[in-house]
């Protein structure tokens, strides 16, 4: 799952940007989610 690399990368980064990359992994997966279900 390349958003693993992305949230290391994150960590190091300003919280901002942790936060803004956070709410994309949760529309994301939840996306992803809903095309499984």
């Amino acid at each position: 799952m390349s958003g693993l690399r992305v949230y290391s990368t994150s960590v190091t980064g300003s919280r901002e940007d942790y936060e803004l990359f956070v709410e994309a992994v949760e529309q994301n997966t939840l996306q992803e989610f809903l095309k499984l279900a």
